[in-house]
């Protein structure tokens, strides 16, 4: 090998490419997987941000919401200017015809009714006084009961009674008559206005949809199964079915077609609503940096490797660069290696932190999904609570009345024992004639009464026939009629009636209700059936309130709850905290309760900002569920990784720092006093002597 080659082989230009090159491509891969990384979040982010804008949509398009806000509208006008005012009856009016909502409305002042709207003549007698009945109590209470059951079925349909009229103040009530949905609701104010509203017919779905969104805009709306479409502004009906069916096909909720992105979001009647965003805006929006830095990183090193190869071939541009790079004071060359060897480091940091920092929120953010409905789990399984208490309930009024006659007053004592709420649960005793001893239910209200005829002596005589007495052959048609239906395994009666003393659990009306029953064949006297009932629905949403209003408020975490289901809805938040943006949680408490999923949102409480899981209870469905974690508390575990990241790219400039500073004393100042010395000695200059820095060999240089 040729001096000129092997000095070629050791030029500083060619290193300083080859590090340059190798940098640069590094930097590339390191851009290329943050870029990637990037991109997901930001999409990820970006369908989280369509799927809450949806929210109001979906609140205002609800039936429960739609209707309920045409109510709240009344009432508000009402209050404002007056049960008489010419406004309250231009919003009935609206209601009608504009939101296709009639409504029968009922205004009163210190329960006495002032003003009625598109009642029936038949109706005014029951609605005149249906306020002041239902502030009485006790007996009072129990005869209005009776005065106007027969109205009240006539008015709402069977099931319908004073007493859970009573129970449903101040809470929308959706109820079934003549196959149409319905919905009333009641209140009184504290400013003596009362009101009763019925609502006698709901626009369908997409209807409702029509009418809230009357203008075009990025929201559309479907009905597959009628057929029907509303298309978002600039597009057709066909074109919103085709996304659909292709967002389908894809087995996610968004998709790309006809130039924008689609998301959708399914009712659970099967309806959907979607919204549409520009691809050139989502395409626009999109972070960029990374993508740049790695476009630029490949092409530098694409550049870098040219010019290696044209240096090491003898070909212009990289011959020249390479002897200008080889023409550099040491001083230089070295400044311009620890230049690269510092700044590579830091990019390389923040690269890596970037990437980092985004796994590491997607983490928490997922973990705080499931951490929320570990802490929603207990509010679901409130309901064993009441299983446990309602039997051991039985089972203490079962052994008590060997010993203690049925009253009111012993009912109640051992509802408070087991901590059980009155209201809906039901005492029944019978003798073995089948004589009531004592009964909680009204027999010209509660139909149940007959029912429980037959039944008791169905049980006494499967069970205690010596305890029939003289009535032991006497059969009725119905009990025939019953006994055959009760024997038979399909309706599940038949093991209800073959095992006494356990507790039942069954859908009576709208809810769940326990059911206990047991006989007395040890006895000659006294009680030989009885059977107590309490509904679970009642019980599970005081235990609810009393089990949200006793946890303490923390920094990190809120527990809330709304009445909100296919029957009934208040639309309010339970337990009321300052601060809290209940328009925002009751806009994602009904998406959760409509589209029938858990739902995750951000939203800012008191300037401080929160991650909330919204999801409705299924056991009982009564319920949805809210729980709100600080994103300040949890994030706070990424403070030392960003600590880290940040003194690592500090650590790496010192570093370099303080090379250039060590290989400046070392290498380049003996080298620059040599080439003083030589300069010196060119210009005969016999008085200047080198310093004498080291002992090395740059010592001995300068010395000699």
């Amino acid at each position: 090998m040729s001096l000129e080659s092997r000095y070629k082989s050791a030029s500083f230009g060619r290193l300083a490419m080859i590090f340059a090159g190798i940098m640069f491509l590094f930097l590339a891969l390191s851009a290329s997987q943050t870029a990637e990384k990037i991109q997901r979040e930001y999409e990820r982010r970006l369908l989280k941000t369509l799927e809450t804008s949806l929210d109001p949509l979906i609140t205002q398009t609800s039936d429960e919401s739609y209707v309920f806000h045409r109510f709240q509208n009344m009432i508000s006008i009402a209050r404002e200017k007056g049960i008489n005012s010419n406004e309250l009856a231009s919003a009935v009016a609206e209601s009608a015809n504009q939101y296709k909502i009639p409504v029968k409305a009922f205004f009163y002042q210190h329960n006495t009714l002032v003003k009625s709207f598109n009642a029936s003549t038949e109706e005014l007698p029951l609605f005149t006084n249906l306020l002041s009945r239902l502030a009485l109590k006790g007996p009072a209470f129990d005869e209005a009961q009776r005065q106007v059951h027969q109205s009240l079925m006539a008015a709402f349909g069977p099931g319908h009674r004073l007493e859970l009229l009573k129970m449903s103040k101040a809470m929308q009530k959706r109820y079934k008559y003549r196959e149409d949905d319905q919905f009333y609701y009641w209140n009184t104010f504290p400013d003596g206005i009362g009101v009763f509203f019925i609502a006698t017919k709901v626009p369908a779905f997409m209807n409702r949809f029509t009418i809230i969104n009357s203008k075009p805009s990025n929201f559309g709306a479907g009905n597959p199964n009628a057929h029907q479409w509303v298309a978002p502004a600039g597009l057709t009906e066909d074109q919103t079915a085709a996304a659909r069916i292709k967002a389908r096909l894809s087995g996610q909720s968004h998709t790309f077609a006809n130039d924008c992105l689609w998301y959708f979001i399914d009712d659970e009647t099967g309806a959907f609503l979607c919204r549409i965003t520009p691809q050139a805006s989502v395409e626009e929006q999109r972070p960029k940096w990374a993508n740049n830095l790695l476009t630029i990183a490949a092409f530098l090193c694409g550049i870098t490797l040219l010019l290696y190869l044209t240096a090491i071939s003898g070909f212009l541009p990289g011959a020249r660069l390479c002897d200008w790079l080889d023409s550099l004071s040491i001083k230089y060359r070295i400044i311009g290696l620890f230049a690269m060897a510092s700044v590579f480091p830091v990019i390389f940091t923040f690269l890596i932190g970037a990437t980092s920092m985004a796994d590491r929120q997607e983490v928490i953010e997922n973990s705080i999904v499931a951490e929320s409905i570990a802490a929603i789990e207990p509010l679901e399984k409130l309901y064993n609570v009441h299983l446990t208490q309602s039997e051991a309930l039985g089972h203490d009024l079962r052994q008590a009345l060997l010993h203690e006659p049925a009253s009111e007053e012993m009912f109640q004592r051992y509802l408070n024992k087991h901590s059980l709420p009155r209201a809906l649960a039901r005492l029944e005793v019978r003798d073995g004639e089948g004589k009531t001893l004592f009964s909680t239910d009204d027999r010209e209200v509660h139909g149940v009464a007959e029912a429980m005829d037959i039944l008791s002596r169905i049980a006494i005589k499967l069970h205690a026939p010596s305890r029939l007495g003289a009535s032991a052959n006497k059969i009725s048609p119905a009990e025939i009629v019953s006994e055959s239906v009760m024997s038979t395994d399909e309706i599940g009666m038949a093991t209800i009636i073959r095992q006494r003393a356990r507790q039942w659990i069954f859908e009576m009306g709208t809810f769940p209700t326990t059911w206990y029953w047991d006989v007395y064949p040890d006895i000659a006297t006294g009680p030989a059936f009885m059977c107590v009932t309490t509904q679970l629905l009642d019980s599970y949403l005081t235990q609810i309130k009393d089990f949200l209003s006793k946890i303490k408020p923390e920094t990190d975490s809120i527990q809330l709850s709304t009445e909100l289901n296919y029957h009934f809805s208040n639309f309010s938040i339970h337990p009321q905290r300052p601060g809290l943006p209940y328009k925002e949680l009751l806009r994602a408490a009904v998406a959760s309760f409509r589209t029938n999923r858990v739902v995750f949102r951000e939203m800012q409480i008191n300037g401080r900002p929160y991650w909330a899981t919204i999801k409705p209870e299924k056991r009982i469905n009564t319920n949805v569920f809210i729980h709100l974690i600080s994103q300040q508390e949890r994030l706070k575990s990424l403070e030392p990784l960003k600590w880290r990241l940040f003194t690592g790219g500090v650590f790496a400039l010192f570093i370099s720092l303080i090379g250039a500073m060590l290989i400046t004393k070392l290498i380049i100042l003996p080298v620059g006093d040599l080439n003083s010395g030589i300069n010196a000695i060119r210009e005969r200059h016999k008085d200047f002597r080198i310093p004498v820095r080291r002992d090395d060999e740059f010592g001995a240089l300068a010395t000699a």
